[in-house]
């Protein structure tokens, strides 16, 4: 049997201890919404209203609200890239190693390798996470855009029958990709949780005899193709639909830049104004998540493994427990809850991989493990 020095587990217990009081602190702080959050949910909600009004007096206002609604949609990302304060709610975490900020070579090719489906889980997570925040808000204007479009193109004959049925369909193939990522809630992984519940489904099947393994994989296959295809129509159609917008605006006397600038920079308040607010409830709950996690599957075992040595009068604890301990540590503690804001107004809160430990090839170790379908981690046989 292997041990495990009783200082080492003292240095593991200090770090998890260290994750909880910073998930604590962080929870504190975001627990209280700044003033700027209200006055801003307000104001937001003045300006849909205002703008609702004047689409019911101007018929040609809510194809330059479909196309400003388009343009954030397809660009909201590089908002990040715009002048921002950033808040990791600490202090920028110490060097780990002098090898490990000097040479990422090895890290990173051992990362690329041997833990691409974790790599690609990371980068996934990052991505779905930062659209979810943002799923109410381009509900409210696509859904906006399109109950207009429905009234004037539709019920008014204002706009050619081709392109109101065009902007229907590319706003409904928005909506569902959006309710997808909402359902999948990659926040707490859960899109994993999903190819496990279809793995399980489709291996019961197989035991069940051969024409139900073929139907569940038939359907498995359906779903994710259409997820697939529902995803592609959403990132991929909105430049054909912008397009068509503009051709017909085009023959009715062009667009007016200026009113299309009041309208996108009004949709930018009320878009950032809700991502505000839902990235820090999701914020919220992970945190509350990560810190429970914490403490019943990391420091509670921890501790009885360090008390139980100090018992028995002994300097080891067992190696065995101990690395199963650092399997339900590091999946945890390897991401980071961080604030972006624009001169410190309008904050939103990003999940982001800490990049120390991302290129630390001994935590890599112990990250990216298959997980049966009640969670449970399946560990490597000693």
């Amino acid at each position: 049997m292997t041990t495990v020095d009783l200082n080492d587990a003292m240095i593991l217990r200090s770090q998890i201890q260290h994750e909880i009081d910073h998930g604590l602190k962080l929870h504190q702080v975001l627990e209280t919404p700044r003033k700027w959050d209200n006055i801003s949910m307000v104001v937001s909600g003045l300006l849909l209203v205002l703008s609702i009004i004047i689409m019911f007096i101007y018929s040609s206002i809510p194809p330059l609200w479909i196309i400003d609604t388009f343009i954030l949609y397809s660009f909201n990302f590089f908002i990040f890239f715009i002048p921002i304060s950033r808040h990791p709610g600490e202090k920028k975490v110490e060097k780990r190693s002098k090898q490990s900020k000097k040479d990422i070579k090895g890290p990173l090719r051992y990362l690329l390798k041997k833990k691409r489906k974790f790599a690609l889980e990371v980068g996934a997570t990052m991505f779905l996470v930062g659209i979810v925040p943002l799923a109410f808000s381009f509900f409210l204007l696509f859904g906006t855009g399109m109950a207009f479009t429905i009234y004037y193109g539709i019920l008014q004959d204002v706009y050619p029958m081709e392109l109101t049925i065009g902007l229907i369909i590319q706003i409904l193939i928005i909506m569902a990709y959006f309710v997808l990522v909402t359902i999948v809630s990659p926040q707490s992984q859960g899109f994993t949780k999903i190819a496990r519940s279809f793995k399980y489904r489709i291996l019961t099947a197989h035991s069940k005899g051969k024409p139900s393994y073929i139907w569940a994989l038939a359907i498995s296959s359906v779903i994710v193709v259409a997820i697939s295809l529902i995803g592609i129509g959403a990132i991929l159609l909105p430049g054909r639909t912008l397009d068509s917008i503009i051709a017909f605006f085009s023959s009715n006397g062009g667009i007016p830049i200026i009113v299309s600038l009041v309208i996108l920079v009004s949709q930018f308040f009320i878009m950032r104004s809700s991502q505000s607010r839902r990235s820090r409830m999701m914020a919220l709950a992970l945190i509350e998540q990560e810190v429970k996690e914490l403490k019943s599957e990391c420091l509670a075992p921890l501790d009885a493994l360090i008390e139980d040595a100090r018992t028995r009068n002994l300097n080891q604890i067992d190696g065995t427990a101990y690395e199963a301990l650092l399997y339900a540590y590091y999946p945890l503690a390897i991401y980071d809850v961080v604030e972006t804001n624009i001169f410190g107004y309008s904050p939103v809160y990003l999940v982001i991989p800490k990049i120390d430990m991302l290129l630390d090839e001994e935590v890599l170790r112990y990250v990216g493990m298959p997980r049966d379908m009640d969670g449970n981690m399946m560990l490597p046989s000693t």
